[in-house]
């Protein structure tokens, strides 16, 4: 499995490599950025990451989105450690809240609902955490996982198109 997952990431991360010009607008996304650190008090947008750290009940949520080549968005949530969520239905629940909240731009909340009604994903568990790769006409790659470290439990979603 872990071979399967090294050379999906492969696949996935080689347009990245490749020299090329921006076709999204990184000024405009910068700008979104800045809104929604308006939108969401306490957060703080740190440009050269690209990312936006917002504190929501005593958690913190971080928001990426953006691309040059393909346009994306990562929502990551970090609690406490806990292991609630090796719980798939919560598990899944907490992802559907997480898009519905910071990823309706490119996906539809109803219809990533019924993606996790139907199972429709694969599976890949491993040491650090398990990771789902749903089926989506929405987006290029969906993928979303939960993992541990010694003091956190990460609750990661990604997707692009």
């Amino acid at each position: 499995m872990k071979t399967w997952l090294a050379i999906w990431m492969l696949l996935v991360s080689l347009p990245l490599l490749a020299e090329e010009e921006c076709i999204f607008d990184q000024e405009a996304q910068k700008e979104t950025h800045v809104e929604l650190q308006k939108k969401y008090p306490g957060s703080r947008y740190i440009e050269e990451e690209y990312k936006l750290i917002i504190p929501k009940d005593g958690h913190q949520i971080i928001l990426k989105r953006g691309g040059c080549a393909h346009f994306g968005i990562t929502i990551e949530l970090r609690i406490a450690r806990t292991e609630e969520y090796e719980d798939e239905d919560i598990f899944f629940s907490k992802v559907l809240e997480l898009v519905t909240e910071y990823g309706q731009e490119l996906i539809d909340p109803k219809k990533l609902a019924r993606t996790i009604k139907e199972r429709r994903w694969q599976e890949i568990k491993q040491e650090e955490g398990t990771y789902y790769f749903l089926c989506s006409e929405a987006v290029t790659a969906f993928e979303v996982f939960r993992n541990h470290d010694r003091e956190h439990t990460t609750i990661h979603a990604s997707f692009y198109y």
